[in-house]
């Protein structure tokens, strides 16, 4: 091979080794330029029948993950794990759904940064509904409240619908009841309120309280209490009597008092030769009082057995206090209008 040929060929070579180092140089800077494309797979709903307790989902990936949720109503759910790097096996956990309605959740799943959103709705179907409707606060079925005016807050435990209502006694009670609801319906766990107004007589009021549960599949349970409303107390009455020295004036000394939070509206005496008088003679003055005395002189024929008694008035009712024998100077031995034992004339 001539000079001229061998330089020709060592160009060619040289020319083609260069075109190859560059080619090679280009495809090592792409490479490094090259990002890997992260994935995450995962299905789009998941069906738990109502009597699973349990369910899981396949994560696909090849990087790091983290899911997310809100529970809602959905208390007892739990999610493990929460976050993971590759392919994993997410579990859920839960209780029997005992309801009358399916439970769902979503499970956000994303990479760190929140890239590479995926979501898989899991839905719990309702399971063998069984209704429950008890009382949490309250020992045998019974609230027995004060004369006055109370509200009472009653806690449900229940897991469908429920409504409470007031069952009286008489016609004229439900016209003008005395014990009424306040928030008597609700869903699942709560409270309802009794609210009593006051009893402004001298007898016990009773009521039933009656809660159903209502729902779709029919089911219903009932349970009941009684509200028991105490009596407002009388008001009270003594009285006391004297012979002033002229042998016909008695001197009246009595006490009266309400007996409750309500004034006193009328009170005074009743004096007669028979016993147990009853018209009334008011000592009443202005102004409003719960107790108070009071003192008094009247003039009666000489000779006789008075009897004399306090009386006080408030919306509640009338008391009458005993009857106080007073015998005048006089008196006919043996008389049946004179029985009571003479006093002394001072």
């Amino acid at each position: 091979m001539n000079i001229v040929r061998k330089s020709y060929w060592l160009g060619a070579l040289l020319a083609a080794t260069c075109v190859f180092s560059a080619c090679t140089s280009n495809d090592d800077a792409n490479d490094e330029n090259t990002v890997s494309s992260n994935y995450i797979v995962v299905s789009s709903k998941i069906s738990m029948s109502g009597n699973s307790q349990a369910a899981t989902v396949d994560v696909t990936s090849n990087c790091h993950w983290k899911v997310s949720y809100d529970k809602g109503s959905w208390t007892d759910l739990i999610v493990t794990p929460t976050e993971g790097t590759g392919n994993t096996v997410v579990t859920i956990e839960s209780s029997v759904n005992n309801t009358e309605s399916d439970r769902v959740v979503v499970l956000n799943f994303s990479a760190d940064d929140g890239s590479l959103p995926r979501a898989c709705t899991v839905t719990q179907s309702a399971g063998d509904f069984q209704a429950e409707l008890e009382f949490e606060n309250l020992e045998g079925e019974k609230f027995t409240a004060p004369y006055e005016e109370i509200s009472k807050s009653i806690t449900i435990k229940c897991n469908t619908t429920w409504e409470a209502d007031v069952i009286f006694e008489t016609d004229e009670e439900d016209r003008n009841p005395w014990c009424y609801l306040a928030d008597e319906k609700g869903t699942g766990n709560g409270h309802f309120t009794i609210v009593i107004t006051d009893n402004q007589t001298s007898v016990k009021r009773t009521a039933a309280i009656i809660v159903a549960t209502s729902n779709k599949a029919g089911q219903q349970e009932f349970i009941s209490m009684i509200v028991e409303q105490n009596a407002a107390p009388l008001p009270t009455a003594t009285i006391e009597g004297t012979v002033g020295e002229d042998g016909v004036t008695i001197s009246i000394n009595g006490k009266v008092s309400s007996g409750s939070k309500y004034n006193l509206t009328d009170y005074g005496y009743c004096i007669s030769r028979d016993p147990k008088p009853r018209e009334k003679k008011s000592m009443l003055l202005e102004g409003s009082v719960k107790e108070t005395t009071f003192s008094t002189t009247t003039k009666q024929e000489d000779g006789y057995t008075y009897y004399i008694c306090a009386y006080a008035t408030t919306v509640v009712g009338t008391t009458y206090s005993e009857d106080y024998p007073v015998t005048l100077p006089g008196a006919t031995p043996g008389n049946d209008d004179n029985s009571s034992p003479s006093l002394t004339r001072r």
